[in-house]
């Protein structure tokens, strides 16, 4: 498929498939796709830094065309396919993208929320349209000629200097959750994506031998980077679901052959996964579920995989012990970010008794920085804590590397960054990730975020900003304070507290609906009790209510999950709401949770 020599993307020859449930390629029909599909950019006049947004079901088609956007040395921009198309605009406004490329999914999306399915004059392209007559499907001697073509090209020209970019060309603009309130761009250059595939292909010893089960979405690092392009470097082959559903993940991965999931029996045996830990919490729950045969079944499945990673939220210690049960080992845990790729990790071999962080995983650790990666902590007066220092202290941690990115999307300017030029970095080079850590022997145990306004939930990391801008433009709320409460299951879940519009004293009448709030509190300054979440009867919004006007607005994971009303939101003497106040708004004896089914509306 692809691989890494020096700093660009290699084309060669591999037998490893690329899969999903309409098929399966080898990488001569990845590649044969690819060309097609780059033709035609090349026809619409795509060229040298153009951003192009894809908006595509995870699989065989997205990566085609991902190829195809860096074959035009455009930048590619991934977009959420789970959310809402009012999510997709942002990006598409501070990308400036040239144009939109959709799969048969994102395209039914965009016609039921645009009429003809336009966006605001910007060109939307089907990726099958692209194609035009030809097949998705590759015939035999469609393969053949395809590799043929690729054995020919062994130097670096012809096929080489046609689908290669530059080190320092852009690849990707990928989008953060926005924790100052509107997301940021993060433009990664190919030198960069290759220093971070080469970092864990080390690290986890990658191999053409390896076949990955990839469940994660394409917008995020985690699913891009981890899964896709380590994959394709290694020439591994990856066997794509749709969307994460652990009764399928448990199927394929307790597979004899593939054609227990549509498929031949050539893609193999799956050797490494990669979740969040709301991801492994349902696999969890279904193998309590099911029958002792069923989980025998199962239990043979996940202990051929080699490597099973978990990152994006802290991995709750419950959940770690309980696939080291099922697995035999557990989850190896790993820290990592948009702006920098992966920086921690805790070791790919593991004993029982082995050392912590070199032979060891440690539950609630993310290990030590991986190859080509200094990790160092830095103290509230911006003091450097030395290794063997004083133990337990705590500091915010920072990262260099190859693979850290060298600043933020100048949206005005429609640019990346030079190297040096932006403040994002500190002069020595490092970035500050906001993330409280503190180092316990070998290993860094991370401890919170500095900001209290990004909550992570199922692997997302969501501005609290973003949402409380979102609610706000709802017709009965003043005001509105969103924070993330420990959840065991998602990490943590959007929790809000509204200041409603307009406010009635008869707080008995809702005390006994379902979801129901503190019966006092003393935390706003003029003592004012909280309402019970109310409804039409008495002119307030009540959870589901709310979750269903904010549904069009906001990506599913970004909606609220618990609310409570409250006749002032509790602030400090210069205004700004206190949120550790807000916090305690949910923990009152007479708070009850939502039911389990209405939280699950909705999630990713």
């Amino acid at each position: 498929m692809a691989h890494l020599r020096g700093k660009k993307w290699r084309i060669v020859e591999s037998s490893a498939r690329i899969e999903d449930d309409a098929g399966a390629w080898s990488a001569a029909g990845l590649h044969a796709v690819a060309d097609r599909l780059a033709t035609r950019l090349a026809e619409l006049g795509v060229g040298h830094g153009q951003r192009v947004a894809l908006a595509a079901t995870p699989g065989r088609l997205f990566v085609a065309a991902q190829l195809a956007v860096w074959r035009r040395r455009a930048v590619l921009v991934p977009l959420p396919l789970v959310a809402p198309v009012a999510a997709w605009r942002l990006p598409l406004e501070l990308a400036a993208a040239r144009l939109l490329l959709v799969d048969a999914t994102a395209r039914a999306t965009l016609e039921a929320s645009s009429p003809g399915g336009a966006l605001h004059g910007l060109e939307v392209l089907g990726l099958d349209e692209m194609l035009g007559d030809e097949r998705l499907e590759m015939t035999p001697d469609d393969e053949v000629d395809a590799a043929a073509g690729d054995a020919a090209c062994t130097t670096e020209t012809d096929r080489e200097a046609e689908c290669s970019c530059a080190p320092d060309d852009v690849a990707v603009l990928l989008f953060t959750s926005g924790t100052t309130g509107t997301p940021k761009g993060v433009p990664l250059r190919h030198r960069q994506l290759a220093a971070q595939v080469a970092s864990l292909h080390r690290a986890w010893a990658w191999s053409a031998d390896d076949r990955i089960l990839a469940t994660l979405p394409l917008h995020h690092v985690h699913g891009l980077v981890n899964v896709v392009l380590c994959a394709l470097a290694a020439g591994a082959g990856i066997r794509f679901l749709p969307r994460f559903d652990a009764d399928r993940v448990w199927r394929a991965l307790s597979a004899d052959v593939d054609s227990e999931l549509g498929n031949d029996s050539d893609g193999g045996a799956i050797t490494l996964f990669m979740a969040v830990p709301t991801m492994y919490r349902r696999l969890v729950d279904a193998w309590d579920a099911a029958d002792n045969t069923t989980r025998a079944r199962w239990r043979a499945g996940a202990r051929r995989l080699r490597l099973a990673v978990s990152g994006s939220a802290a991995l709750p210690h419950g959940l770690f012990e309980r696939w080291r049960e099922i697995a035999g080992v557990p989850p190896l845990e790993r820290y990592g970010m948009t702006e920098i790729g992966m920086a921690l990790s805790n070791p790919l071999r593991h004993t029982e008794d082995g050392v912590a962080g070199n032979t060891r995983r440690v539950a609630g650790s993310v290990g030590r920085p991986l190859p080509g990666v200094e990790v160092r902590l830095v103290d509230e007066d911006g003091s450097v804590l030395p290794p063997d220092g004083e133990p337990g202290r705590v500091g915010e941690v920072e990262v260099r590397g190859p693979g850290v990115f060298d600043g933020y999307w100048d949206a005005a300017g429609r640019r990346a960054p030079a190297a040096g030029e932006s403040d994002a970095l500190s002069p020595d080079g490092f970035f500050a990730t906001g993330d409280l850590a503190v180092e316990e022997g070998a290993v860094v145990r991370l401890l919170g975020r500095r900001s209290v306004d990004l909550i992570k939930s199922g692997g997302e990391k969501i501005s609290a900003l973003e949402i409380e801008a979102v609610l706000r433009d709802h017709v009965q709320v003043a005001d509105v304070a969103a924070v993330g409460l420990p959840d065991s299951e998602w990490g943590e879940i959007v929790a809000v507290a509204v200041e409603p519009i307009s406010w009635e004293d008869r707080l008995d009448v809702a005390s006994d609906r379902e979801c129901g709030a503190r019966g006092t509190s003393d935390l706003s300054p003029s003592g004012g009790r909280d309402l019970p979440l109310g409804g039409s009867d008495h002119g307030l919004v009540e959870l589901d209510q709310l979750r269903t006007w904010a549904r069009a607005r906001m990506a599913p994971w970004k909606l609220p999950r618990r609310l409570v009303v409250v006749r002032e939101l509790p602030r400090n003497a210069l205004g700004k709401v206190v949120k550790e106040h807000v916090v305690r708004l949910f923990d009152g004896p007479n708070f009850r949770r939502a039911p389990r089914d209405l939280l699950r509306k909705g999630t990713p």
